[in-house]
């Protein structure tokens, strides 16, 4: 009796000692997942239905996705440039219940003035332009960024007329390119065009009629559409542009473009995506510095630091 009570005793123990070190594992993952904040949902709305755009936006958006708890949503409307369109996503996310959006505007005064009606308090973050000084944007200076595409149009010119392209008027961040653009030019005594043009239906006709020597793309739809049709643009214009995109990469790779204002796409989503969720968690909104850019030649892309731009995966 004796030893069967001192077998039952030492049983006791080693079941206490072996629960011990169970608890003793498992306690880190239980006290981390404690501390883990709860998942938010974040839903993002762009302007252009070609995913190519943005495929290095999601990339850091998605990233941050992993690290900071948060589920995407991705939404895109069915028509370019379409505010309307963008506004009905933006409702819709709203009475979902999404916790917080981010969004490429298509039309950044229309969506100032009717942020409240669209999605009110939900947290919002934008994309390319500035909403609201409240409103947390991720975006390049574009008034530099104008310039300095204007600047590099300049070292290459002879002096004949450069078209100013731009297929998302409405959005404040790329008008404003446009504007700083044209304003460099104009100082440089170099005669200035714009697309889309009141006074021309077809860009091949303008081209042609104002003697273009070179094209200005300053949003990334404008810059691949450019690329896309060079071959068939009348006397081959010196085409510039903006974006990473593979498409836009290959085009300076092989010429097409002979330079582009690059910017890390990654990082912008993964800021984005953080600046949503510390909204929505109910963190104080902190101003972020403007995105860094660079302009790069074909020549030049393959440099350490522009590498990480254009090949973001294998840099």
């Amino acid at each position: 009796m004796k030893r069967t009570k001192n077998g039952v005793i030492q049983l006791c123990v080693l079941a206490a000692l072996g629960g011990s070190v169970v608890l003793t594992l498992l306690l880190p993952g239980i006290t981390a997942r404690s501390r883990r904040p709860e998942p938010l949902e974040v839903s993002v709305v762009m302007r252009q239905t070609d995913n190519r755009l943005w495929a290095g936006l999601r990339m850091g958006m998605e990233q941050a996705s992993s690290d900071l708890g948060v589920e995407l949503r991705f939404l895109t409307p069915e028509a370019d440039n379409d505010p309307a369109a963008q506004e009905a996503l933006l409702r819709r996310e709203a009475q979902r219940g999404t916790d917080a959006m981010v969004v490429l505007p298509a039309d950044t005064a229309r969506l100032q003035s009717r942020k409240a009606e669209l999605v009110g308090e939900i947290p919002l973050v934008t994309l390319e332009s500035e909403t609201d000084p409240e409103v947390p944007a991720v975006s390049p200076d574009n008034a530099l960024l104008g310039e300095a595409l204007a600047q590099l149009a300049l070292e290459d010119s002879d002096g004949r007329t450069v078209l100013l392209m731009n297929n998302c008027p409405s959005s404040d961040g790329a008008a404003l390119r446009a504007e700083r653009a044209r304003l460099v030019l104009q100082q440089a005594g170099v005669a200035v065009e714009s697309w889309p043009s009141s006074r021309y239906a077809d860009l091949d006709e303008l081209v042609v009629a104002c003697d273009v020597e070179q094209i200005i793309a300053v949003e990334a739809a404008s810059t691949l559409m450019l690329a896309e049709k060079y071959a068939d643009i009348p006397g081959h214009p010196q085409l510039y542009g903006v974006g990473t995109a593979a498409a836009i990469t290959a085009a300076l790779d092989s010429g097409t473009l002979s330079g582009v204002a690059a910017w890390s796409e990654y990082a912008a989503g993964y800021l984005a995506v953080e600046q949503a969720a510390e909204a929505a968690r109910g963190k104080e909104h902190r101003a972020t510095e403007p995105l860094r850019f660079t302009v790069v030649r074909e020549e030049e892309m393959y440099e350490p630091e522009n590498q990480k731009l254009f090949f973001p995966l294998i840099s």
